[in-house]
């Protein structure tokens, strides 16, 4: 699997909406868990979905999807962090990322003589700080295909949803997880985007327990299309959604149910069979008894949350009450709901999307690819900053009806038709002068593009596109994910110097001394990285640079590690570079 490719499913994931009723948040709390924890861990890492998952395209020929992934969320977790609680939550990442204590089993630090040295001790040191503690829950699952009946093994179950950064090393991990940690945390803030429907919700999952004495009445009281939650009131989210209803068992709860046969499992499951299909509904038996054997570790749960909303630092132990035979329960479940009823689901939203766009469109020839021919470079100046409330297409819109089409087809992998819906939607945009949709369609047009003709010559200028014109109109959080997208492109493709020109793009017009050493960083290692020629001096200088930036930033320890590695570096000192090292000695 490509890494790159990883990173992209794991940044984008089809969402599905949570509500549950309060004995099913209560069974959940006993856990130390949010009810959504049940199920978004799996959705995030669960190994029998990393597997080809397999569907259809428009013209019925079969295909492979990997690395599927679903994001399960709450009300709560689509909320959007205030602009100052960003960026103390940006900066707490960072710090917490940089562990600076190394294990005692890790030799003394080698001599730094030598660009090779240099970059085996980044790397070496990188992945003995970040080593996980041993779990028998965290081993790698296997990847197979998946199929409704799979059994998925809680041995399994905890294998990391994440692909090796393409910036790694030898040892798969990266040197700077803080650059990645950042990105994502700021990703995560961004779900929910008016302008892309990536993260609006495609499916309910209406969750009750056998604990109400009428859970089925429980769950059709907790959604109603015609009075949404107020996330759908500004018309760009589609509230009709189609819903699967989830009942969880207690064993622990046998006895009870016994005294009234209306909540016991086998009546619970015989009234689900005779109102709804089999695809649309699940009774789930989970234990709560305490003997739950090994827990997971915490950041097994934590893998599926977004890292907006992380455990806080002093919770209790999440999950502890939920055994092996749980964990293969919900796992179970999670798979069974992925094949048989999203990603069917989702096949059926763009059958459904394409018919009416190209009714909508009568003339236009879909077997053929077509791509815009408009650009902002060739077809105008670029807009400035826009003044007022952002533009915002109503659901119902062709310009929202394009889009939702597009990015359906893109998180089912069907690359091709993504490509070019998106393309047909960068006029719609324009026109309409939608920068900050335009901006989107293309940085998803360059993604797209990418995974089904590698050797497509325009991805980098789409990508690239997407960044200046949501940096021109004031959407800098945007314009980051797609620069992130966009670096880790080049980095990919071991093409070093271009992707250190791409991190530097946003640099002399951020006032953000965190983003900016981040960057710089980067730019340090891009140079470290190149080869036959590593340019080393250059590695020192904009490490320097960085050092400096986190040290205004506030994050000591970061300026404090660039500092104690460069000082290591006998050459700087050999090769005359005495400005440098006094400075740093400073």
């Amino acid at each position: 699997m490509n890494p790159y490719h990883s990173l992209v499913t794991n940044t984008f994931q089809p969402t599905v909406l949570v509500l549950s009723t309060l004995d099913a948040q209560a069974l959940a709390s006993a856990s130390s868990l949010a009810l959504a924890d049940l199920f978004a861990p799996f959705g995030a890492c669960l190994p029998s979905l990393t597997g080809p998952v397999t569907t259809g395209n428009l013209n019925g020929q079969t295909y492979d999807m990997h690395n599927f992934r679903i994001a399960f969320r709450p009300l709560e977790w689509m909320q959007t962090l205030p602009t100052e609680a960003l960026a103390d939550l940006l900066a707490a990442r960072v710090d917490s990322n940089h562990k600076p204590d190394l294990p005692d089993d890790v030799p003394p630090p080698p001599e730094l003589s030598t660009p090779d040295s240099v970059a085996s001790y980044l790397n070496y040191y990188a992945s003995a700080r970040q080593r996980p503690p041993p779990s028998p829950y965290m081993t790698a699952g296997t990847s197979g295909s998946a199929t409704a009946g799979s059994a998925p093994l809680s041995s399994a179950a905890g294998s990391s949803g994440a692909g090796a950064s393409s910036g790694a090393g030898a040892t798969g991990v990266s040197p700077t997880p803080w650059y990645d940690a950042y990105h994502q945390t700021l990703a995560d803030a961004l779900r929910g985007s008016e302008h892309e429907s990536f993260d609006h919700p495609v499916a309910l999952l209406l969750v009750s327990t056998t604990r109400n004495p009428t859970p089925i009445e429980a769950l059709a009281g907790l959604y109603s299309s015609s009075v949404p939650p107020t996330m759908f009131e500004n018309g760009a989210m589609d509230p009709n959604l189609t819903a699967f209803r989830l009942i969880l068992h207690e064993e622990e709860w046998e006895a009870p149910c016994s005294g009234n046969p209306e909540t016991t499992p086998a009546t619970v499951h015989a009234r689900m069979a005779s109102l709804y299909s089999q695809s649309n509904f699940a009774l789930v038996r989970v234990s709560t008894g305490g003997d739950a054997g090994p827990a997971l570790p915490p950041r097994f749960w934590a893998s599926g949350r977004p890292s907006t909303f992380a455990f806080p630092a002093d919770a209790p132990a999440p999950g502890a009450l939920l055994g092996p035979a749980d964990i293969d329960a919900l796992a179970q479940f999670v798979t069974n709901f992925a094949v048989n009823f999203l990603v069917p689901l989702m096949r059926r939203k763009v059958h459904a999307l394409h018919e009416r766009v190209a009714v909508s469109r009568k003339g236009f020839k879909w077997s053929k690819w077509f791509k815009s021919s408009k650009s902002p470079e060739k077809d105008g100046p670029l807009p400035n900053a826009a003044a007022g409330p952002p533009f915002i297409f109503h659901y119902k819109s062709p310009g929202a009806q394009l889009r939702v089409l597009a990015d359906l087809a893109f998180l089912l992998q069907d690359y091709p038709l993504a490509a070019s819906v998106y393309s047909l939607a960068l006029d719609e945009y324009r026109k309409e002068s939608a920068w900050r949709y335009y901006a989107g369609a293309q940085e998803a047009l360059g993604l797209a593009t990418l995974f089904y003709d590698a050797s497509h010559k325009d991805v980098n200028s789409s990508i690239g596109s997407a960044v200046v014109i949501y940096h021109k109109t004031g959407y800098y959080a945007n314009a980051k994910r797609a620069l992130y997208l966009h670096y880790k492109l080049w980095r990919e493709r071991r093409a070093f110097i271009p992707a250190a020109h791409c991190v530097m793009q946003m640099t002399a017009s951020q006032n953000n001394p965190l983003f900016v050493a981040l960057s710089l960083e980067q730019v340090a290692h891009c140079f470290l990285a190149v080869f036959p020629t590593t340019k080393l001096r250059k590695f020192v200088m904009y490490a320097m640079m960085a050092a400096n930036r986190f040290a205004d930033a506030g994050q000591a320890s970061h300026a404090l590690r660039l500092y104690t590695t460069l000082l290591r570096i006998e050459s700087a000192a050999a090769a005359g570079w005495l400005r440098s090292h006094d400075t740093l000695r400073y």
